[in-house]
């Protein structure tokens, strides 16, 4: 989760990682679909895992930017993560598009007469 990310500015980053945690399986292989990221504002990387071994992790790092044409409000990419002869995991990619708002109290402030010196 991204949290609120005000429109038009530079991209936000999330780390995590993924570890086989297979212990007859052998090594896991999976790659994200580069083409369900097009025009989103996310990405992942790196896209492509090829034979990581049991207990070993991959980090990987997402950005989400937020880019002026997006419209405000909530924006989710559920991520499938399709492992070659395993199991589908989804990951949901979750960003708040936003724009910085501010309300004054009052219209002007006045100070009355001020001495100097």
């Amino acid at each position: 989760d991204f949290g609120n990310v005000v429109s038009g500015t530079s991209p936000k980053k999330r780390s995590f990682k993924i570890t086989n945690t297979s212990v007859s399986t052998g090594p896991l292989s999976w790659t994200f679909e580069k083409k369900l990221l097009a025009n989103t504002g996310f990405s992942i990387d790196p896209e492509k895992v090829v034979r990581l071994a049991e207990g070993c992790s991959v980090a990987y790092e997402v950005s989400f930017s937020a880019k002026p044409s997006f419209p405000q409000g909530k924006r989710e990419l559920v991520l499938a993560v399709d492992v070659r002869n395993g199991p589908l995991v989804m990951i949901a990619l979750r960003a708040n598009i936003t724009t910085p708002d501010l309300a004054l109290s009052t219209e002007s402030l006045e100070f009355g007469s001020v001495w100097t010196g």
